[in-house]
């Protein structure tokens, strides 16, 4: 007869030492709710990873602008005191394959020299098993939770086919690279939904924590 497992399970994965540059962490909750299917060699879910980034983009955005810290620097590309302009923020700027161009404007990064650990509620439908394998190897949804998290790379393979949409200049990602976690902690449980046709549908909720690794990048407000 099989073991039944113990729910919550929770698992760690330590990445980097965490840094020790003193300053002001930005903490922030990001949320998912819908399809998540693991990548495979015959389908890199990008369509899945685009809907992510647009899932994470619109709240980025919000926390940009009404965040106390990030807004010191939204404020200085205001319109006026109620609506940012965010349009000269964008560091990266990317073509897709018909030719559209995105403009990334990542958060966590070399760019203000902060990295981050996440903290996350992983409830699904499907068998709730570990979600992080022995060494370190993580489970394909979360890599394909990773990539969403992260700007993408500038292949015909990860960028969207479309065009940005009305409110995505810039498009807020979280990531500018998943090298820039520090560390992960997961925590896995049963989501107690009954509709049998999502079986791979996911609750998420990402508790995000900035740290700062190098003073001489980050704004001096953050320290």
């Amino acid at each position: 007869m099989p073991t039944e497992l113990v729910l919550p399970q929770v698992e760690h994965v330590l990445y980097h030492e965490p840094s020790s540059t003193e300053g002001k962490s930005v903490r922030f909750r990001l949320v998912y709710q819908g399809p998540l299917h693991s990548q495979s060699k015959h389908d890199s879910r990008r369509r899945e990873k685009t809907k992510l980034r647009r899932c994470f983009h619109s709240q980025l955005k919000e926390l940009w602008k009404q965040h106390a810290v990030l807004r010191i620097i939204a404020d200085h590309n205001a319109i006026n005191e109620f609506e940012p302009d965010f349009s000269s923020l964008g560091r990266h700027e990317q073509p897709n394959i018909n030719n559209h161009i995105f403009k990334f404007f990542p958060m966590i990064g070399d760019f203000y020299g902060v990295s981050c650990s996440l903290d996350i509620l992983f409830l699904r439908r499907d068998s709730p098993g570990g979600l992080i394998e022995h060494g370190g190897d993580i489970d394909g949804r979360i890599k394909v939770l990773f990539d969403g998290l992260r700007m993408p790379a500038s292949t015909p393979e990860e960028m969207p086919e479309d065009a940005p949409h009305e409110g995505e200049d810039p498009f807020f990602c979280l990531l500018e690279d998943d090298r820039y976690i520090d560390e992960v902690k997961i925590t896995t449980d049963r989501l107690l939904t009954s509709d049998e046709e999502h079986i791979h549908n996911v609750l998420l909720i990402i508790n995000v924590e900035s740290r700062i690794f190098d003073h001489t990048k980050a704004p001096s407000f953050m320290y």
